[in-house]
């Protein structure tokens, strides 16, 4: 018995069960962190949240919230009952399964959340009633049937269990063995338990701060009204003591507090809540009850300390990338401590990290306090670790992105389980250090350098060219300032002039227009210095202004002496490349021109092609660096009258292409005065024949003679002379391509012929081999056509091919490209045939074949092997597909699809005879390795009938024929039950007692399917004999086996019966069980004398059992069997029966005794019975 157990009236009635308080006096454990946004210890109203039912007791008492749950859970049962009741088909079984499952999962699991009294049952029990459920839902939703018959019966049978004791009347065991007279008396010893009081029996931590000023220390007294209370604080900082306490008045306060707070039973502990203002190391010194006499105290002590703190610093919140964090984690408290931080860049969590800070030196009795609470040592007082420690610790990390980041201080934890977490809307600012990163400048020339300076105009300025690359800012563009120097153009290194500029937008650039050279220096931001990258030097140059100068000089025609255009010769000056402006004006008419010069020098041949009065003036010039610079004066203009000579020209230069034996017209133009005479040539091969024309007007087309060989023409225009005489020579060109040969068209080859065989059906392709340009048409006709129709198809390939769906000869006719062709009279016609589609047909012994078609097989017995073979034709491997449709003679039919691939022309079809009746197999569908689908396949269909194979069975099946050894007259006739076709033959055999070979009898020549077999005596030995049926054949030659005959009847030969006891012992107790076993033939009578009376028992099984319920002398005298007849077997078997012991404590009665801790107590036992005793 448990010192918190105090004694209570017998009378009394259990008292109802209240929420456990969780108390473990000896735990030494320090336990889980308490955060800061609760108190260090909860207040009454928080401790009865905690530990009380959801739904407070004085809002609803506990045995009304049972009755509101069993009330739901009535209701959820009746609702499960509806539903079962409501069930059609497997689709409402799943369904309302998983929904039971569901609800049963959310109700059972939700109960103990409520915490109301009696029904808190631990996990192992709710998963255990979740699986009853489960089963019970299986058994409802899918209405599986439950043996309840069964269950009743074997309940009535364990309550109202009843056996044949030997006087032959039934009795209950359990009156006999468990007799309450048997063991008489009770005595009940209360042993009343001492008081205690603890101090923070839980070792909960608690701390003091500004934000939470006060602290409620526990104190849990059991068994015990304390009515003076002495708690002595120490502080570590002074060294001083003081001595706090609670009077009588001030206990019971606190004392009425817990009771009503708690709602706990007398006999059940307290905890009282004593507040705090001040930090220190509390010890409960003193505690005096109502007796005056001081409490057993258990030493506990607590500190409680000021509340740790933790924040962090910096001290730029700009920087740069690249550089490190600089970031100060500054902790006051009790070391050691555990700092939980998190890193955020540009509001994203990047990492969270967790430091334990423990000072250099320190020895804390808080990392040793394992077997002990005690705090201070009355020995050694060292309260250095006590005191409160400010530290900080450096963070130091590589800023490698831009943006805002973020050092939060998630929460604190000091020695003594003090956790004050940050995670609140309220976080201090102390506690998050934010700063941004800025992105470094990078600052380079571009397109200008050393080797390729920078061409300004004089008295012209250019942008500085200068590549920024910005800062990737998460604000506003940032103001960019570089430093440059210039050496200017001819000057030494000292007189180098410094200068700045600063970038406002990201397209602001300086303007620079002193040559010299550029350096840059320096790039910074506002928060940043940045990076200067190469080429970091530029050239600028002031290059001259362009100039031009004109020379010019006509161009006279040779033989006329009149001019033709003039000859102009400029000469350049300024940056290349140039562009020079200039204008042709005749009769009013103008035209603009432009001609580009990579150079200094540059030359123009201006020949108007038609004659007038010219006017060549020249505008403006265009360098690199100088826009257009105007010329003026009159040395650039010229002027000139123009006749040009005669000339003649093709007006398409494009060559031409010609098909053999045609005739080419061109196309001539002409300049000069008319009318002109042209002469020109004809060349191929090697072979050029002159030609001339005369034309009237300005065009004039010609037309060359047949072509008659192909090849390359080529037409040359020799010479042309107009009405002034004057002849001019020509040479331009015009090619002629003549095809050597007209397109031909033929069918190819397959496999060496101009014909091919194809699945019917079957698009086939016939080969073309095509000769000349793409695109070919041709025409096609099919002979085999009446009439005959010819059409057209247009081919882009010289091997194409023509796609045809008819059998027969197909001929082509014609084809042309872009010119006439010829058709192969060889080559001209190509066949086409359909491949044969396969065949099937069968043979075998035994096969007929009917006047409907059909194939008939011969007869069969059930179990047979029978085949028939399949001749294939076509191209192996065969794919044959045949429906077997059997009807039995007794019972439904069924039909089966079979399918059968054959790799040769013939396969073998096993015919099925696993069940009788008549078979008949379709062949309904063939195909080959050509023909996937064969559609005009005509069905075979193969008849067969099955014989079913007899049977016989004895008409008694199962019967035991017995008599007696000494019995051997007569014969018992035993009737055999045959089908089948008559006569029939019999095998029987008889297996005899010990032996296992049978003895073999045959029966012939049964006329009859109902026959009386005389079974004989003689021969039998004693034990039983098995006869069974092993074969029976019919007159049609059908066999059956039979390896187990389940109409198998036995014969008995007996003796005279026999007794034996299955124990050994001769002495029993009241309430054992005496057992005998029985040899012979059931039922069986016994007879014997018991307390001496003469009584008979009928036994129908081979054990004979009686329970002992009076003690006496038991005797067995003699037994007969059913074989035996009238023959009894004498016996003489005894046993004797002796009474129960029994023990009478307190004389029998129930009394209750009462000591202190420490104290004894007598106890007085009586016997009666056989000694030695033995109890428990």
């Amino acid at each position: 018995m448990s010192i918190n157990d105090t004694p209570r009236l017998r009378s009394a009635f259990p008292s109802s069960p209240q929420t456990p308080f969780r108390y473990n006096a000896n735990a030494r454990s320090r336990p889980a962190p308490q955060t800061s946004q609760a108190a260090a210890f909860p207040s009454k109203k928080t401790q009865e949240a905690q530990d009380g039912p959801i739904i407070s007791l004085q809002v609803l008492d506990a045995p009304t919230q049972r009755l509101y749950v069993a009330a739901l859970y009535a209701a959820l049962t009746a609702w499960r009952l509806r539903d079962w009741w409501s069930v059609r088909d497997e689709l409402d079984s799943t369904w309302c399964f998983m929904k039971w499952l569901g609800i049963d999962f959310v109700f059972i699991l939700g109960i103990p959340g409520l915490r109301i009294p009696w029904l808190e049952w631990s996990f192992s029990t709710s998963a255990a009633l979740i699986l009853l459920h489960m089963i019970a839902d299986v058994v409802l939703m899918f209405q599986i049937p439950i043996p309840l018959g069964t269950w009743i019966a074997a309940t009535v049978r364990l309550l109202y269990h009843r056996e044949i004791s030997i006087s032959e009347r039934k009795v209950k065991p359990a009156d006999i063995l468990h007799n309450a007279s048997l063991i008489l008396g009770k005595q009940i010893i209360h042993i009343l338990p001492e008081g205690s009081a603890i101090l923070n029996p839980e070792n909960r931590p608690f701390c003091i701060d500004t934000s939470k000023p006060t602290a409620d220390l526990p104190i849990r007294i059991n068994q015990t009204s304390p009515i003076l209370l002495e708690l002595l604080r120490t502080d570590p900082e002074t060294m001083d003591s003081e001595v706090l306490v609670i009077n009588s008045r001030q206990a019971k306060s606190l004392k009425k507090l817990a009771e009503k707070t708690t709602k706990a039973e007398p006999h059940e502990p307290l905890t009282l809540l004593y507040q705090v203002k001040k930090t220190g190391i509390y010890q409960l010194q003193k505690v005096v009850d109502e007796s005056k006499l001081e409490v057993q105290r258990i030493r506990s002590d607590v500190f409680i300390p000021p509340c740790p703190i933790a924040k962090v610093t910096t001290e730029k919140t700009e920087k740069c990338k690249g550089d490190l964090s600089d970031v100060r984690l500054e902790v006051s408290g009790i070391p050691p401590f555990s700092v939980k931080y998190s890193k955020y860049v540009n509001q994203h969590d990047a990492s969270a990290s967790s430091q334990t800070i423990y000072p250099p030196g320190l020895e804390s009795p808080l990392r040793l306090r394992q077997s002990s609470n005690a705090l201070l040592d009355p020995r050694h007082v060292d309260l250095l670790w006590a005191r409160k420690w400010d530290t900080d610790v450096p963070i130091n990390e590589l800023l490698s992105d831009v943006g805002e980041w973020s050092y939060d201080v998630e929460e604190i934890q000091d020695a003594l389980g003090n956790v004050i977490s940050y995670n609140g809307r309220g976080r201090p600012t102390d506690q998050k250090q934010r700063f941004n990163v800025h992105e470094r400048p990078m600052i380079a020339f571009r397109g200008c350098s050393a080797e390729k300076p920078l061409k300004v105009a004089k008295e012209d300025s250019a942008e500085l060219p200068v590549k920024l690359d910005f800062p990737q800012t998460y604000e506003k563009f940032q103001a960019i300032t570089f430093n440059y120097t210039l050496i200017p153009e001819g000057a030494d290194g000292q007189a180098k002039q410094a200068r700045s500029f600063t970038v406002q937008r990201p397209s602001q650039r300086p303007r620079i227009k002193d040559p010299g050279r550029y350096t840059l220096e320096s790039v910074a931001s506002d928060y940043c210095a940045g990076l200067v990258s190469e080429p970091s030097n530029c050239f600028l140059t002031n290059p001259p202004e362009p100039e031009l100068s004109i020379k010019a000089e006509d161009v006279a025609d040779q033989c006329a002496g009149r001019p033709i255009g003039v000859s102009v010769d400029l000469d350049m000056v300024g940056t290349p490349p140039f562009k020079v402006r200039y204008t042709i004006s005749r009769e009013g008419r103008t035209r603009s021109y432009t001609a580009e010069f990579d150079g200094l020098r540059g030359h123009l041949d201006l020949k108007p092609p038609e004659a007038g009065h010219y006017v060549y003036e020249f505008l403006g010039i265009i360098d690199e660096v100088y826009g257009e610079v105007p010329l003026k004066g009159s040395q650039y203009r010229l002027t000139q009258h123009v006749k040009p000579p005669a000339s003649a020209a093709f007006k398409n230069v494009r060559g031409r292409r010609a098909c053999l034996d045609d005739s080419v017209s061109i196309d001539l133009r002409f300049v000069g005065d008319a009318p002109w005479d042209v002469e020109y040539d004809i060349v191929h091969k090697k072979q050029r024949k002159p030609f001339n024309a005369h034309a009237e007007s300005g065009e004039l087309t010609i037309t060359t003679p047949p072509l008659t060989e192909g090849g390359d023409y080529i037409v040359i225009l020799r010479s042309v002379q107009d009405n002034s005489g004057c002849r001019t020579s020509l040479n331009q060109e015009l090619e002629i391509t003549v095809r050597p040969e007209r397109p031909k068209a033929s069918f190819g080859f397959v496999e060496g012929k101009r014909s091919l065989s194809a699945l019917e059906g079957q698009t086939v392709n016939l080969p073309l081999r095509l000769q000349g340009l793409p695109p070919w048409e041709l025409e096609f006709i099919r002979e085999d056509d009446s009439p005959q129709r010819a059409w057209k198809e247009t081919f882009y390939d010289s091997n194409a091919k023509v796609a045809v769906k008819k059998i027969g000869t197909y001929q082509l006719t014609n084809v042309h490209d872009s010119c006439p062709g010829t058709v192969d009279p060889d080559g001209n016609r190509f066949t086409v045939s359909w491949v044969d589609r396969p065949s099937m047909d069968l043979v075998g012994p035994g096969l007929v074949a009917n006047a409907a078609g059909k194939f008939q097989k011969e007869s069969i017995c059930q179990g047979d092997e029978d085949s028939v073979v399949l001749e294939l034709k076509g191209q192996a491997p065969f794919h044959v597909q045949y429906q077997q449709q059997q009807r039995p003679a007794k019972g439904t039919g069924a039909v089966a699809l079979k399918d059968l691939t054959v790799a040769t022309s013939k396969s073998t079809v096993m015919m099925d005879s696993s069940k009788a009746g008549d078979y008949t197999y379709r062949f309904q569908k063939l195909t080959d390795s050509r023909y996937a689908i064969n559609d005009k396949h005509k069905p075979i269909t193969l008849q067969q009938k099955v014989h079913a194979l007899p049977t016989a069975r004895f008409e008694k099946s199962g019967e035991t024929f017995t008599y007696c050894k000494e019995d051997t007259s007569g014969n018992d006739l035993v009737p055999i039950v045959l089908e089948g076709e008559p006569p029939f033959s019999v095998e029987v055999g008889i297996i005899h007692h010990g032996h296992s070979k049978p003895e073999v009898i045959r029966l012939k020549d049964i006329n009859s399917r109902y026959w009386k077999w005389s079974l004989p005596h003689r021969g039998l030995e004693f034990g039983t004999h098995s006869v069974n049926i092993r074969k029976v054949i019919d007159a049609r030659g059908c066999e059956r086996s039979l390896d187990h005959d389940p109409s198998s009847i036995r014969i008995r030969v007996s003796d005279a019966p026999t007794i034996i006891p299955l124990e050994n012992q001769q002495d029993y107790c009241v309430g054992e069980r005496i057992s005998y076993s029985l040899s012979g033939q059931s039922p069986f009578e016994i007879f014997y004398n018991f307390q001496g009376r003469e009584r008979k028992a009928i036994e129908y099984s081979n054990t004979f059992r009686r329970i002992a319920e009076q003690p006496g002398k038991f005797t067995i005298s003699r037994m007969s069997d059913s074989a035996s007849g009238k023959c009894k077997a004498e016996k003489d078997i005894t046993k004797f029966i002796h009474p129960m012991p029994t023990v009478r404590i307190g004389k029998g009665r129930t009394s209750v005794v009462d000591i202190h801790q420490g104290g004894e107590a007598d106890l007085f036992f009586e016997f009666t019975g056989t000694p030695p005793f033995e109890f428990t």
